[in-house]
């Protein structure tokens, strides 16, 4: 009976757990529905945040204007103009740029692909290295896909326009905020007590600084990167060189991090393209404009304006972009300088007691390092330069030995192919790979009976080990066979010789010479001006100090020999 009587009372919960579960339900249910209203607007906070932050950048430039009695208006809508003729103009010369050249490779590819093959064979023997290429291409995959991509670009300059109009409400919610901004933050204040209105001024106000100072900064770089550029790649004549120079300019500026590597692939790949030695060039600008920019303009401008530690950059566009993609991390830098001011200008900072920090530091087994002084950090400058210096050297010294050396062209005796003061580059790992071949252009040391006061000559490989070289009619035979040598000015201008010391076989033919074993026959081209192996004969392979490959000076001759 007692446990009968007991058990409606133990059933029935207490008031306020029914009370508890409930009021977690409805929290739980307005919680997802306050989520929902989040992530629905979402899009709608990020404008919000680009409008706020484009605004800062706006604004210094505004109220210059506005100094000079231009109306708030006028002047924002002045500035407006200038930047978005500014991005149609950038996205359309890229966009025909960049079609042009997808364009162009997918109507040449067939020649790149037997330029590749050429180069591979003759440096390193290595045969039918695209076959698989050139069969994919002939299938019509490659080019139709090309093809396709090219006709996309075409449209880039248009779409630039469609995604202007899309972006019309930022563009709206920013004219507001800059040509509205007294009467804003008058508005603003006048809800806050005098205390934290000053406060909130203060912030907005570094805000402002910092982010129209970011932007300053990188404008300035950019320019100077697109003005530098575009003479340089005038200079070494690389197809589209304003579009390039604009491209480089404005992305290795204003793209975080890694915008530098992505400006700098296009003119390399374009350059290639044209031709390999012109990208090569194009990456050796880009390389030492990066170094200038580091150590010598972007110091001096960004102590203006605004500076960051790099580690506390890289952070916040990692943190930027985890939290709102691409354009978190576009805005990361000015929001990260603007914090970084707002902490330096509001926190309270208290005096570093130096003898809990010697503490410290001997528990942690550490010694304390002396200050260096003025001398002590020029020392240490000096040394890091010499350094880098030194490393550089012995690079230079590895690769000048085993891999590739310029040449200076001091004579005639290779015209018209090489004139007189032309740089070269010699490949001298080719023949530790394949054979001398035919036509190759060859610097060699000087045998006994050549040119005096020279250590190596240069000349081009007509008779290989084995083969009887002759001439007739000022024609060059190959084991009786016309050698057809289409780099002379002229095809009969070759004058005839008596047999050369180093020649093997019979003396009964005098005007003809068989090639030894391990020995070639050179010619200059300029035949009627060469001291070559007409006159001290066969050269021994051994002396071959490597092929040369390409010519570098003067720019406007750099080709692939």
């Amino acid at each position: 009976m007692n446990d009968s009587s007991a058990s409606p009372a133990l059933s029935r919960p207490p008031r306020w757990v029914i009370q508890s579960i409930l009021v977690a339900l409805i929290g739980y249910g307005l919680l997802g529905y306050v989520l929902s209203m989040i992530s629905s607007l979402r899009s709608l906070f990020i404008i919000l945040l680009v409008s706020l932050f484009l605004s800062f950048a706006i604004e210094p430039a505004v109220n210059r204007m506005e100094n000079l009695r231009v109306r708030r208006g006028v002047a924002t809508g002045i500035m407006f103009l200038l930047i978005l003729g500014a991005i149609g103009g950038f996205g359309v010369a890229v966009g025909a740029l960049l079609a042009e050249q997808l364009t162009e490779f997918s109507d040449n590819i067939p020649t790149y692909l037997a330029d590749i093959d050429t180069f591979l064979e003759d440096q390193f023997g290595v045969e039918e290295a695209t076959a698989d290429l050139r069969a994919n291409y002939e299938g019509g995959a490659i080019a139709s896909y090309l093809s396709s991509f090219a006709d996309d670009l075409a449209r880039f300059g248009s779409t630039v326009v469609n995604v202007l109009f899309q972006l019309f409400t930022i563009g709206l919610f920013t004219f507001y905020l800059v040509a509205e901004g007294p009467k804003l933050r008058r508005s603003v204040c006048s809800l806050l007590s005098a205390q934290k209105a000053r406060r909130v001024l203060v912030v907005w106000d570094l805000a402002i600084a910092k982010t129209g100072g970011y932007i300053l900064s990188r404008a300035a770089l950019a320019i100077i990167a697109g003005v530098v550029h575009w003479v340089a790649f005038e200079f070494i004549n690389l197809p589209s060189a304003l579009a390039l120079a604009l491209w480089v300019g404005v992305v290795s500026q204003f793209i975080p991090v890694i915008g530098t590597y992505i400006a700098g692939v296009l003119p390399v790949v374009v350059g290639l393209l044209d031709e390999p030695s012109t990208g090569l060039w194009a990456l050796v600008i880009i390389v030492v404009y990066q170094q200038l920019e580091n150590y010598f303009f972007a110091p001096r401008i960004t102590a203006h304006t605004m500076e960051i530690h790099p580690a506390v950059a890289f952070g916040s566009v990692i943190a930027g972009n985890a939290l709102l993609g691409v354009v978190g991390a576009l805005l990361a830098l000015p929001f990260a300088a603007t914090l970084q001011a707002v902490i330096s200008a509001t926190a309270e900072r208290y005096e570093v007691d130096e003898e809990t920090l010697k503490e410290s530091r001997e528990r942690r087994g550490r010694k304390e390092r002396p200050r260096r002084g003025a001398f002590a950090t020029t020392v240490r400058g000096i040394l890091e330069w010499v350094g880098v210096i030194a490393g550089a050297f012995v690079f230079a010294l590895v690769v000048k030995t085993f891999l590739f050396q310029a040449y200076y062209i001091p004579s005639p005796s290779m015209e018209a192919t090489l004139e007189i003061s032309d740089r070269i580059i010699v490949n001298k790992l080719s023949y530790q790979l394949h054979d001398v071949n035919r036509g190759d252009v060859i610097v060699f040391k000087n045998p006994e009976g050549a040119s005096r006061g020279v250590e190596d000559l240069i000349k081009r490989v007509v008779g290989l080990p084995g083969e009887t070289v002759q001439v007739q009619g000022g024609r060059v035979y190959i084991d009786e066979i016309l050698l057809l040598e289409p780099y002379l000015a002229a095809q009969d201008i070759t004058g005839s010789f008596r047999k050369p010391p180093g020649c093997v076989g019979s003396n009964d033919a005098p005007d003809q010479c068989t090639v030894a074993d391990g020995y070639v026959f050179v010619m200059g081209d300029n035949r009627p001006n060469s001291k070559d192996s007409r006159i001290f004969g066969p050269i021994p392979v051994d002396s071959i100090e490597g092929r040369a490959f390409l010519r570098v000076w003067p720019l406007g001759r750099l080709e692939r020999l």
